[in-house]
């Protein structure tokens, strides 16, 4: 059978389900037996990469020491509430409401505004604007804490 040897990279644009990618063409060529033998070998292939060249992360590499778990707690307690709020600031009617109604009436708001293609739902949520606090700046804390605070730190 005449061939050629071709180079090139196999990206997932490739090897996945898309239209006229690598299977897609051997399925057109020459049926679904052998694009099921392709689908396969590629996961066999890519499993064994992985196992290689990948790296694995088990729940005791993501312990966090007493002290900085309690300060994670305390940042989730401090966000809670932050979307709340900013929706409350973004939709005026729900300032009126007491605290235990707003997400009732927050949920058909929402709805709306994603329905309607003539509200934008970025600017929904623009609380800059608004001289709101920015969430990453209220919750602001360095990653190379949690990094650092791992019962098991990462090899460099």
């Amino acid at each position: 059978m005449d061939g050629e040897l071709l180079c090139g990279i196999l990206d997932k644009s490739e090897s996945g389900a898309t239209d006229y990618g690598l299977v897609h063409s051997v399925y057109e060529l020459f049926g679904a037996d052998v694009a099921g033998k392709l689908l396969g070998i590629l996961s066999r292939l890519f499993t064994k990469f992985l196992q290689h060249r990948a790296l694995t992360c088990r729940m005791d590499d993501l312990a966090l020491t007493p002290d900085c778990d309690s300060k994670r707690t305390e940042l989730l307690r401090k966000g809670r509430n932050l979307g709340t709020d900013g929706a409350v600031e973004n939709f005026p009617s729900l300032s009126k409401l007491s605290k235990e109604d707003v997400p009732a009436a927050l949920t058909p708001l929402l709805e709306n505004a994603l329905r309607d293609d003539s509200k934008t739902v970025a600017g929904l949520y623009d609380t800059s604007s608004r001289g709101s606090q920015n969430p990453s700046q209220t919750l602001a804390c360095p990653m190379d804490f949690f990094t650092s605070s791992l019962i098991i730190t990462c090899r460099r």
